[in-house]
C-alpha cells in the first residue's frame, strides 16, 4: 500500500499535515462549513483551507492554518505571519471573489497544546478539543473517507480493548497525566462500584494503605465525618471486638493491686 504524505512549507520549515487537515476538516464540516482546501499560493505557499458557512442573514469565512507538533518545537512567527502574508491574503481574496464573496477570511489557527501560543493576535482553537469533538461523534457507519475509518479503528477497537487502553495510558503519557486520567476515572460512579465489590477487597486496602488516611491522625479526624452516628457506634464496637485490639487492651490495661496491699 502507498502512502503519500503532502508537506507545508513555511520558508525553511516543512511540517507533514496530511492526517490532521482531514481531522480538522471533518470537524469544520461536522460545524456546517463547506471548505476549499490546498489552495496553491504561488512562491511556494500553500493555504490550508477556506472554510465557509451561512449562519442566518450573515456569511462567516475563515482562513484556517493547521499546525501539530509531536516534539519539534515550531517557530510561532513563521506560523503568524502565514496569516499576514500579502501574497496569501490576495489568494484568499481571488478564492472568494470567484465563489461570489468579497471581504476578508478571519484567521483560525488549529494547533495542539505543545505550540499553541499562549496569548497572541490569531484566535486559536486547541487540535486537541477538535479530535475530541470528532471522535466523541462518530457512529459505526461506514464512511469513504480513509481517516475516518482509522478514528473508528481507534475508537470502537483500540480504545474498547482493556489492555490496549492500558498500554496506550501507561506508554504515552507522563506521569502528571497518568494522575489526573486516574482522579477524572476515580470521579465516575463505576469507580465507586469497583470498591464496593468484596472480590476486590485487596486493592482497596492497597490504595487504603498508601493513601494519607493510613495515618492512624487523618484517620481518626475524618471518620466521624465519613460515618453516620450509627455507622460509627457499630464500627467502635466492630473494632474492640477485634482479637488483636483485645490483646494490645490487655497489654495497656493498668494491673489491679488489691486493697489489702495498702494495708500491710
Amino acid at each position: 500500500m502507498r502512502i503519500s504524505v503532502r508537506f507545508i512549507y513555511i520558508g525553511s520549515l516543512r511540517v507533514a499535515m496530511e492526517g490532521e487537515n482531514r481531522i480538522v476538516e471533518l470537524w469544520l464540516k461536522n460545524k456546517g462549513y463547506s471548505l476549499v482546501s490546498n489552495i496553491n499560493a504561488g512562491k511556494n505557499k500553500v493555504i490550508n483551507l477556506i472554510a465557509i458557512k451561512k449562519e442566518d442573514d450573515k456569511t462567516i469565512i475563515r482562513h484556517v492554518e493547521v499546525f501539530v507538533s509531536l516534539a519539534e518545537q515550531i517557530d510561532m512567527e513563521k506560523i503568524s505571519n502565514k496569516f499576514s502574508d500579502p501574497v496569501i491574503k490576495a489568494e484568499i481574496r481571488k478564492t472568494l471573489k470567484k465563489m461570489g464573496y468579497d471581504g476578508d477570511a478571519i484567521p483560525l489557527l488549529v494547533a495542539n497544546s505543545y505550540i499553541a501560543p499562549h496569548e497572541g493576535r490569531i484566535e486559536t482553537l486547541l487540535f486537541e478539543n477538535v479530535l475530541r469533538d470528532v471522535l466523541s461523534t462518530l457512529d459505526q457507519k461506514n464512511y469513504p473517507e480513509n481517516i475516518t475509518r482509522v478514528l473508528q479503528l481507534v475508537k470502537f477497537i483500540a480504545l474498547n480493548d482493556k489492555n490496549m487502553t492500558y498500554d496506550i495510558i501507561n506508554d504515552s503519557l507522563s506521569r502528571a497525566n497518568k494522575e489526573i486520567v486516574i482522579q477524572k476515572l476515580l470521579t465516575e460512579n463505576e469507580a465507586s462500584l469497583v470498591f464496593s465489590r468484596k472480590s476486590n477487597i485487596e486493592l482497596t486496602k492497597k490504595c487504603f494503605k498508601a493513601s494519607p488516611l493510613f495515618s492512624p491522625y487523618h484517620l481518626a479526624k475524618e471518620l466521624p465525618d465519613m460515618f453516620t452516628q450509627r455507622s460509627l457506634n457499630l464500627f467502635i464496637k466492630t473494632l474492640f471486638e477485634n482479637d488483636k485490639l483485645k490483646d494490645f487492651t490487655k497489654q495497656t490495661q493498668p494491673q489491679q493491686k488489691a486493697l489489702t496491699l495498702f494495708f500491710e
